[in-house]
């Protein structure tokens, strides 16, 4: 694990005696400051993918490097945009409303979802879902060809419910080992 970065110092603004200190200035520690500016700006992309921290660099290293995304508006979940679905998703009733209220303020062009190989929420969270149990475990079909056509219900879904906005979704599937013995994810486009 990689040693956390050491905390830089704030620089000290110079208060007068006669004005009241500020409130940072009241507190102990000045606290982490961020290297990176606030700019304020709003990204134009929704993303929707799973919490799983094995696949999160990668992830962003797909936004950021392969997909240009600069601020994207990030929503993570177990399961990722499965839980969104109707019928399918557990967390479709309260998601929703969610998701209206991000796309009526923010106004985002696309939205990306990724999903990938492996996902725990498809293992482990069909026991405690009657439907996703039923269409896990009540067909031949292997989780990763249930988790490409999610990702194609899911474009659809969106597509419905949020004309004009561009869908993409990809599924991440984790390669064979390289000749130097590393691994490593590869992202495909799902049409």
């Amino acid at each position: 694990m990689a040693e956390p970065r050491p905390a830089k110092e704030r620089p000290q603004s110079p208060t007068p005696a006669t004005s009241m200190p500020l409130a940072e200035e009241t507190l102990e520690s000045p606290g982490i400051v961020s290297t990176i500016p606030y700019t304020g700006e709003i990204g134009d992309t929704l993303v929707i993918y799973c919490t799983d921290p094995r696949f999160r660099q990668q992830t962003h290293e797909l936004l950021h490097e392969y997909l240009g995304l600069r601020n994207p508006l990030v929503i993570t979940v177990p399961g990722g945009v499965s839980l969104f679905l109707p019928l399918v998703g557990m967390a479709f009733k309260p998601m929703k409303p969610l998701l209206d209220l991000i796309v009526r303020m923010l106004k985002p062009r696309r939205i990306v979802c990724v999903a990938h190989e492996d996902c725990a929420a498809y293992h482990q969270a069909g026991s405690k879902n009657p439907v996703l149990n039923a269409i896990i475990h009540g067909t031949r079909e292997a989780v990763h060809d249930i988790q490409h056509r999610h990702l194609r219900n899911a474009r659809s879904t969106f597509h419905v419910w949020y004309p004009g906005i561009a869908v993409e979704v990809y599924y991440a599937d984790i390669a064979p080992e390289a000749g130097d013995g590393s691994r490593h994810v590869v992202f495909t486009k799902i049409s």
